[in-house]
């Protein structure tokens, strides 16, 4: 991606831009861009198990012109930048941002672009990590969860059932975990946040390099599935990167949830269809589990590393493994070590 011209306001990118404030762990090859703020305020939002963030520095005041930037995938603007795992769902956040929506309002919609062009990447559940202009920070907790019926042997004896089949399917929590959020910090109407997401699915998208390399290794699953293979099989041969993916019954779903709220998605006849096809395939889920579910909002764990404050999840989050795994670090001097076989290791 080239870079954006140097009075840009707002970014979308497929990395985290770097700032002087923060150093990579290894010396970088290029040189990267430096600039010294007057005045900074960063609201910083993550998704995390979906593999999205969104970070978003409002009334930024450059104290003196930026240098030339490099041929380097770095993005730069002035109040705001989305960065997720492909472009357009970046570029869906920047929209909202742009038409005065904020870092939560930007974060659901990137969520739910990814959901129809990366499916493997969100949609189920996860988390929403977010820190305020005070400085307060929250996590909401919408993690997938077992049905009421779930026990400890279920699995014994056949771990398959944990990864394919209705038995594996847990209480879906992205949609109430997004309603909670748009209902404490959101902006912009709850239905803007799902039109990128709804058109995409609609008029399709291009099957990206990523989906496009996994398809194959669930090329059997497809084929013996008729619901999937007539999503990613639709001339009996796998999609390839490239070609057009259209989920017309995704978009119907994203409509009624966005003109009726959450709560249809969780009861209703969307809620029946799930649990429908789940016990069809094995599964325990029941239209109780689905109603029953909530959202949690939880205090984040803090850590530091090297003076800086680290902000994350603590459990069923990783965040307690990655403060750890800082600590262990924190000893080594990588910046100076440099990249050696043992740092890489480390």
């Amino acid at each position: 991606m080239p870079p954006p011209p140097q009075d840009s306001t707002y970014s979308a990118a497929r990395h985290s831009a770097d700032y002087k404030d923060t150093d990579p762990l290894f010396p970088r090859n290029s040189v990267g861009r430096k600039t010294s703020h007057s005045q900074k305020r960063i609201v910083i939002v993550g998704v995390i198990s979906a593999l999205l963030l969104v970070t978003m520095v409002t009334a930024a005041v450059l104290s003196q012109a930026p240098p030339a930037l490099p041929n380097s995938p770095l993005i730069v603007a002035k109040h705001g930048a989305v960065a997720a795992e492909v472009s357009s769902c970046s570029e869906a956040g920047v929209e909202i941002l742009k038409e005065g929506g904020n870092a939560v309002d930007a974060a659901i919609a990137g969520a739910l672009c990814l959901g129809v062009v990366n499916m493997f990447s969100t949609g189920i559940g996860g988390f929403m990590l977010i820190r305020l202009p005070d400085g307060h920070s929250e996590l909401i907790d919408f993690r997938e969860t077992a049905p009421a019926a779930s026990n400890k042997t279920m699995f014994i004896g056949r771990p398959k059932k944990a990864q394919v089949g209705g038995l594996a399917v847990g209480v879906p929590g992205e949609i109430r975990g997004f309603g909670l959020a748009h209902s404490k910090y959101g902006k912009l109407p709850w239905r803007r946040l799902f039109e990128p997401a709804i058109n995409m699915s609609r008029n399709g998208v291009l099957v990206g390099p990523e989906l496009a390399r996994r398809l194959p290794l669930f090329q059997v699953f497809i084929r013996n599935h008729a619901d999937w293979r007539a999503l990613f099989m639709p001339n009996g041969t796998l999609l390839k990167e490239g070609e057009l993916l259209k989920r017309e019954n995704l978009a119907n779903t994203l409509e009624k949830i966005a003109n009726e709220g959450p709560d249809v998605f969780y009861e209703g006849k969307i809620a029946e269809h799930i649990v429908s096809k789940v016990q069809a395939t094995g599964g325990i889920l029941t239209l109780a589990d689905m109603r029953a579910y909530r959202a949690v909002v939880r205090e984040p764990i803090v850590g530091y590393y090297h003076g800086r404050k680290i902000i994350t999840g603590g459990a069923p989050t990783s965040g307690h493994a990655l403060l750890g795994a800082l600590n262990i670090l924190e000893r080594y001097n990588l910046k100076a070590e440099g990249q050696t076989p043992v740092n890489i290791h480390r």
